[in-house]
């Protein structure tokens, strides 16, 4: 369905507010090359930012994730990052004049 009819079929009370809620999400999905789908309606719906799983990601395609979701938003969490991946992240970020803010379960430097 496009967004008109999702629109259509929730007036004329085929779908429930629940179901176009959920149609509506699925534009807000866009895909980074073949590394990722960031979710760029996230923080609207749900109230917290995209979340990068960064654990098994090659550092360049974090940078390249990173950069595609805070040109949609203004902030990204990433999870489960490597130590190595942290320092570069955190010398990305502030070359970039991006704000960080680190998490509590993060190791401290």
């Amino acid at each position: 369905m496009n967004i008109e009819q999702i629109f259509q079929a929730l007036q004329k009370g085929n779908i429930s507010p629940a179901r176009a809620k959920k149609l509506l999400s699925l534009y807000s999905i866009e895909k980074i090359e073949n590394i990722a789908q960031i979710d760029t309606g996230r923080k609207n719906r749900k109230g917290i930012p995209e979340v990068i799983f960064a654990e098994k990601k090659h550092f360049s395609d974090l940078k390249k994730i990173t950069t595609k979701t805070l040109s949609k938003n203004n902030e990204v969490l990433i999870s489960r990052i490597k130590q190595r991946d942290y320092t570069k992240i955190v010398e990305f970020a502030k070359k970039s004049k991006y704000k960080i803010k680190k998490g509590k379960t993060l190791p401290h430097f």
